[in-house]
């Protein structure tokens, strides 16, 4: 404890004198002054001591990330920390006049600065923006690592789109100086300068990018980042004009694009399917492709927001979904056509011989869907009129007719029996005068009755089969047998064929649609070779939390 009469400030007195005086690093600062204010150091100069010689610039790149690559626009977005070395004769000394200072940081405005630019750049700034500190060594190295955020054209191949592989290529180039002047070289050339092979110059570098602190991308994986070294002639310029060429091959991560674009699309056309199911009578038929067919323009105007305009190409899912959008029109023709003659009647006529062979024998036989047989359908005939006349259960049961249809039921199996007996397949047969006897039926009274039951409502079904027992009664009066088994023929056998020729027609559409869907959807989008490249992409190097990041080997 201080004594209460001692002033305060003489205890801050006490405490500064016994404080041990720290000083700046003289020597560097010397040495700054003497390299850059004293020595009359010029940065417009080129850091030769002959005029003639070339200033031997060695660039380096390191992939810090791949932002983006826009497709619509053909631009690759990364960011890049550049590495930059050269000699400069101007700032050497000796590091014992110095006290052993061997390095030190300067301005890299203050120094001379090889103009190294981004020649496909797409952005409008070709040069670096960002002007970090640069380190100099008493050797005369100089070393500059600036960051940098480039924007570069990418020729983008959308050929085999979502399952593409891209290779966007960066070329780096002295801007003021030809290569008599600034020779510009990979940081990494000495390593891979000779083919042990044949001892000659190998100007490329299979990895030319450093990706030890490369952040995955979410959409890309990054396979190779060669880079070589070319020199380029010009007809204006007899000078040599070096550049270095960087590669970087992208494989797109297919995940997204299948889960949101192909696979509804591969859905879409099953649905197409659904449209020769439905039954050939239903109104629907027509609808549901038409629905389709709206879906499908929908995914194709989404793919004109992600792709560029290209002419030169199409891409893979584009011409699958021009695929699906052909079939699904098709589809539509063909329910239209199918909708015709499923509507056609009796009165229309017979179908052809050919299409009988062909489509109700041949084609339904190679569906699975054979013919029924006459007697089948004369037994669903006598089924529907039986089932009409006497088992109505839809009649007024007050309906006086009703007892007399009851008490004539057995003439009508009688004449049902008939004409399976004696009718031929064809209409214009022979057959007997009492085929339909008026001694067997009272026309008028039935007549009568058939006027009566027409005009309740029933099934549409249920009133064709009144009906043609009607027209044979009326037929029966003039006592022309061939017109009435003819006609009876039309109304209960010419409808049905026409309606089963429709069914397999439409059975077999179904069938050829199935297979060539199949067939056109793996031909499609199995024939992407990046569905078949297994190369795993390039990850960054494993470091620990204690490692210093983006240390380039000296």
């Amino acid at each position: 404890m201080l004594p209460s009469n001692i002033p305060l400030f003489l205890v801050w007195i006490a405490a500064i004198l016994v404080i041990e005086r720290c000083y700046g690093n003289h020597d560097a600062k010397r040495l700054y002054d003497d390299l850059l204010l004293k020595s009359g150091y010029n940065k417009l100069n080129r850091p030769v001591l002959n005029y003639t010689e070339a200033v031997k610039v060695k660039f380096g790149l390191k992939l810090s990330a791949l932002n983006d690559v826009d497709e619509k626009n053909e631009i690759m977005t990364t960011t890049m920390w550049l590495m930059i070395k050269w000699f400069d004769h101007g700032l050497k000394w000796n590091k014992e006049d110095y006290g052993g200072v061997e390095r030190i940081y300067v301005p890299s405005t203050a120094i001379w600065l090889p103009d190294v630019v981004l020649y496909n750049n797409a952005d409008g700034d070709y040069h670096i923006t960002i002007m970090t500190k640069a380190t100099l060594t008493y050797t005369g190295e100089v070393e500059w690592r600036p960051p940098a955020i480039y924007k570069s054209q990418c020729d983008i191949d959308v050929e085999y789109f979502p399952f593409d592989i891209q290779i966007c290529r960066m070329i780096f180039l002295p801007w003021s100086h030809d290569g008599t002047k600034v020779d510009m070289s990979h940081v990494k050339r000495d390593l891979y300068a000779r083919d042990p092979c044949n001892n000659t110059e190998n100007p490329l570098i299979e990895k030319g990018i450093d990706m030890d602190e490369f952040i995955p991308s979410q959409e890309w994986d990054v396979l190779q980042v060669p880079a070589k070294r070319r020199i380029n002639f010009y007809p204006c310029c007899s000078y040599p004009y070096p550049d270095i060429i960087f590669d970087i091959t992208l494989r797109r991560k297919t995940l997204f694009y299948s889960a949101n674009i192909v696979v509804p699309c591969v859905c879409i056309t099953l649905l197409t399917l659904t449209g020769f199911y439905v039954p050939c009578d239903c109104s629907e038929k027509i609808s549901i492709s038409l629905t389709i067919l709206l879906s499908l323009s929908m995914f194709q105007l989404l793919l004109f927001d992600l792709l560029p305009g290209t002419s030169l190409k199409v891409p893979l899912l584009g011409t699958y979904i021009l695929f699906t959008l052909f079939v699904i029109s098709t589809s539509i023709i063909c329910a239209v056509m199918v909708l015709n003659i499923r509507s056609r009647t009796a009165v229309s006529g017979e179908v052809p011989a050919w299409a009988r062979w062909l489509i109700l024998d041949m084609m339904a036989r190679l569906m699975c869907m054979p013919q029924p047989t006459q007697e089948q359908q004369d037994q669903e005939i006598e089924d529907q009129i039986d089932w009409t006349l006497a088992n109505c259960d839809m009649a007024n049961f007050s309906n006086p007719y009703k007892q007399k249809f009851r008490q004539r039921k057995s003439i009508i199996q009688e004449t049902m029996r008939s004409y399976s007996n004696h009718g031929s397949y064809f209409p214009g047969m022979d057959v007997s005068s009492n085929f339909l006897g008026v001694e067997n039926i009272a026309a008028t009274d039935f007549c009568e009755a058939c006027e009566q039951i027409k005009a309740q409502k029933f099934p549409p079904n249920m009133k064709r089969a009144i009906e043609g027992v009607g027209f044979i009664v009326n037929r029966q009066k003039k006592g022309d047998a061939n017109e009435k088994v003819s006609w009876w023929f039309f109304v209960f056998h010419k409808r049905d064929d026409w309606v089963y020729l429709a069914i397999v027609i439409d059975r077999f559409l179904l069938w050829i649609y199935l297979s060539m869907s199949f067939v056109c959807t793996c031909a499609m989008l199995l024939n992407a070779p990046a569905l078949y490249d297994t190369r795993p992409g390039l990850k960054p190097r494993e470091q620990s939390s204690n490692n210093v990041p983006f240390i380039f080997p000296t």
